[in-house]
């Protein structure tokens, strides 16, 4: 049985990009104070806004050790969480969507489970209402593409019936919580996806050089996606093209 790591003084680096979220932020910034309070870490987070927005969702907030980063002009998400992550030396990396909710400290007893091979591990995600969302996948091909978006599966990839840790190909981009030699080693997030599949692609890149990627189902977390995609043309063009960058290395 492995030993657990010790959290005392290690650094952790939060990682939340706003386009236009600061009502989203500032609840998420609610729990981070009330649930992380007695985290034996030494937490920074880094707010980025990706679009100019009303600053007061950072109010009240003086507490936590917050950076803000103001963007002269749109980044995509792999560049953004990047320069995040280059802001501070840190031992873990935590990129965190604005519309999750925590509801109690995961964040501790998640890093005692890294082990040599882990290079990153999520939660379970569920909706408001208490739906397991479909967070952790296999690698996006032509043939499992039919299935989800023409055939309509619903099918999970991976039968997870227990509370156990699962080594899955990908987990979704809205948490996920990196080793940060491991993320030095693939270079971080490839700057080339403008949005869509970064984490598919750089749970790939980890994988190929022999690092895990831990499905964490004993933890959880809330998320209420907005599903762009759907309903405007340019982020369903984001995801195409990223779909074919993926898929073809274009």
């Amino acid at each position: 049985m492995k030993e657990p790591i010790s959290n005392t003084s290690k650094k952790l680096v939060i990682s939340i990009v706003s386009h236009g979220h600061g009502m989203l932020i500032e609840k998420l910034l609610c729990d981070l104070n009330n649930h992380l309070v007695n985290s034996k870490l030494n937490i920074k987070i880094v707010i980025t806004l990706n679009v100019p927005e009303d600053e007061g969702f950072l109010l009240g907030h003086s507490n936590l050790s917050i950076r803000v980063i103001r963007n002269k002009s749109k980044k995509g998400f792999g560049k953004n969480n990047n320069y995040a992550f280059n802001t501070f030396k840190s031992d873990f990396f935590l990129v965190l969507n604005p519309d999750v909710r925590i509801k109690y400290n995961l964040i501790d007893p998640m890093i005692e489970y890294f082990s040599p091979d882990i290079a990153l591990i999520a939660p379970k995600v569920l909706s408001s209402d208490g739906v397991l969302q479909d967070n952790f996948r296999k690698f996006p091909t032509i043939l499992r593409l039919i299935k989800r978006k023409i055939i309509l599966s619903k099918k999970s990839d991976y039968n997870v019936s227990s509370m156990d840790f699962h080594p899955v190909d990908w987990v979704g981009g809205m948490f996920m919580l990196f080793n940060t030699e491991k993320y030095i080693k693939v270079r971080g997030f490839d700057e080339r996806y403008f949005m869509y599949l970064e984490d598919a692609d750089i749970c790939k890149r980890l994988l190929e050089i022999g690092f895990s990627t831990i499905y964490a189902p004993s933890f959880e977390i809330i998320h209420d996606p907005r599903h762009a995609s759907r309903k405007e043309l340019r982020y369903f063009l984001w995801h195409l093209r990223s779909m074919a960058r993926f898929l073809f290395k274009i």
